[in-house]
């Protein structure tokens, strides 16, 4: 459905921060306020509701090593409750979510051949990983993956 008009105001700050040659910590913040101001549907009036599907507050931190061929970074990613239709009575849950990767990295003539492998979802948290705004019977909610292992090799030009 489209809304008759909303607000979307916000502030985001980064900071990547070289410890020392080997370490990086990267860090992000984001704050948001999403309101409708005129929006009437099948003669309800939403306005002064918040949109559903965007979290207010949204984190991430990292924490990156390299020496050498070898690489690895852990890093955490954080979603504030958000809610998930035009009337605010539902809402998905927030979650902070970790993730793990290591990598080894080659030179191979003019290319780089890098194989790593990784762990998503480290604590193996319940979240919801999509979110259906305005479903119908109530289906809003979508689970995401619960923790995942993978690994792979790239070739890069």
């Amino acid at each position: 459905r489209n809304a008759g008009r909303s607000s979307r105001d916000g502030v985001e700050a980064s900071l990547d921060w070289r410890l020392s040659s080997a370490w990086q910590l990267s860090l992000a913040y984001t704050w948001s306020r999403n309101r409708f101001d005129e929006y009437t549907q099948d003669g309800v009036d939403y306005a002064g509701n918040t949109v559903p599907g965007l979290p207010r507050h949204q984190g991430f931190a990292e924490l990156a090593w390299a020496h050498g061929i070898w690489s690895a970074r852990v890093n955490v990613v954080a979603y504030d409750h958000y809610e998930a239709d035009d009337a605010n009575t539902q809402r998905a849950n927030g979650v902070a979510l970790s993730n793990l990767r290591v990598a080894a990295s080659l030179p191979l003539s003019r290319l780089r051949i890098e194989s790593y492998a990784g762990i998503d979802n480290l604590f193996d948290r319940e979240y919801y990983d999509n979110l259906r705004i305005n479903a119908s019977f109530g289906r809003y909610y979508e689970p995401g993956p619960g923790r995942t292992v993978h690994a792979g090799i790239k070739l890069i030009y």
